[in-house]
């Protein structure tokens, strides 16, 4: 097995993140996500949610390339595999997020580098609701 350290069980990055409505409707045409909740602030203020609300993809991109970047930052070779979502609750605008990723298992790989799989979670600071609950899977490798 390759040693990666830090990379190991329990290890863990954290970050925080606010969008403010122009964010969220930028990132709504990035993704071409047409839903007004998303990008029309008239519509979103009479929907259900009472406001505009970030898409899914927009927060959960920003949170899961955490992992290659923090891990590129270390100075490893790594290459995303495998990512699951559960989006949970809205991501409001102007709300202090926090992001966190935690080593969930390591494993060999027959490359010579290693599996690293995370758990992870984007949740507001101000209610404490998690809004995405994610897995993810990198392979790393010691950069030669």
């Amino acid at each position: 097995m390759v040693n990666l350290r830090p990379l190991e069980l329990g290890y863990r990055i954290v970050d925080t993140l606010t969008l403010t409505e122009d964010e969220i409707v930028n990132g709504a045409r990035f993704f071409n996500d047409r839903n007004p909740i998303h990008n029309d602030p008239s519509a979103a203020a009479a929907s259900r949610f009472g406001g505009l609300i970030a898409c899914g993809p927009h927060v959960s991109g920003i949170h899961a390339c955490m992992l290659p970047s923090h891990c590129t930052d270390l100075g490893f070779d790594v290459l995303g595999t495998v990512f699951t979502v559960r989006y949970s609750a809205p991501f409001y605008p102007n709300v202090l997020h926090d992001l966190v990723w935690s080593v969930s298992a390591v494993a060999p790989h027959r490359s010579g580098g290693e599996f690293i799989e995370w758990t992870g979670t984007v949740s507001s600071r101000v209610s404490g609701v998690v809004c995405i609950e994610a897995t993810g899977q990198v392979l790393a490798k010691q950069r030669s």
